[in-house]
C-alpha cells in the first residue's frame, strides 16, 4: 500500500524512467486491515489510506520513514527501508551448486 501517492502500474513505471533509484517501505505486523485494502480493485483516484481509515471512522496514524519521504502506519512493528533500480533487472536464478 502505498500512504500516499499512486499506485505502481504501467503509466507509474514510466514515470520513473527518468529516476536512478526509487525508494520503498516494506512494513510488517502493520494494522490488519491494510493487505486487505491493498488487494481490493479500489478506484485509482481512491486513497487506499484514506479508505481503510473510511473503514474505522479514523485516520490511519502514519510517520515519516528515517531515510525517504515516504509515510508508513504508525503502529507497524517493523518497517524496512531500501530502494528499487528502476533500470537494473534481477539475476536470472540459477539452479544451487551440487554441495548446498
Amino acid at each position: 500500500m502505498s500512504i500516499p501517492g499512486p499506485r505502481i502500474t504501467a503509466g507509474g513505471i514510466a514515470d520513473l524512467a527518468g529516476r536512478q533509484v526509487q525508494p520503498y517501505a516494506l512494513v510488517q505486523g502493520g494494522d490488519p486491515a491494510i493487505p486487505f485494502v491493498g488487494g481490493i480493485p479500489i478506484p485509482d483516484h481512491v486513497d487506499e489510506a484514506g479508505f481503510v481509515g473510511a473503514l474505522y471512522g479514523e485516520p490511519i496514524e502514519v510517520v515519516t520513514c528515517e531515510l525517504s519521504d515516504l509515510n508508513v502506519p504508525a503502529r507497524a512493528e517493523t518497517v524496512i527501508e531500501g530502494h528499487l533500480s528502476v533500470e537494473r533487472s534481477a539475476i536470472e536464478e540459477r539452479p544451487a551448486p551440487p554441495d548446498c
